[in-house]
């Protein structure tokens, strides 16, 4: 009879030891669930900074190639003036 319960008992404890390791694996888990939220917040946040920052140098080339025209017509104009004021001081 000593050795039924001694047995029982020790079952009891090796019971009483996977709960309690059950137990820490779900705390480990909900942890590592927790942080991968976190982590998984922290990259939607980087891609719409990414997406933000492709809007901007989009514009920005718009505006870069809107300059850049507005440069060579300027060039043009110039070169024009030049010409005009040659040809109005050969006939003075």
């Amino acid at each position: 009879m000593t050795w039924t319960i001694s047995s029982l008992a020790n079952q009891k404890n090796k019971h009483h030891s996977n709960d309690k390791a059950s137990n820490d694996l779900v705390k480990i888990i909900k942890e590592q669930n927790e942080r991968i939220d976190i982590l998984n917040e922290a990259l939607d946040y980087k891609k719409k900074e990414v997406q933000a920052l492709y809007a901007e140098v989009k514009r920005l080339k718009n505006v870069d190639e809107s300059h850049q025209k507005l440069v060579g017509k300027l060039y043009l104009e110039i070169n024009q003036l030049k010409k005009d004021a040659e040809e109005m001081l050969q006939y003075p």
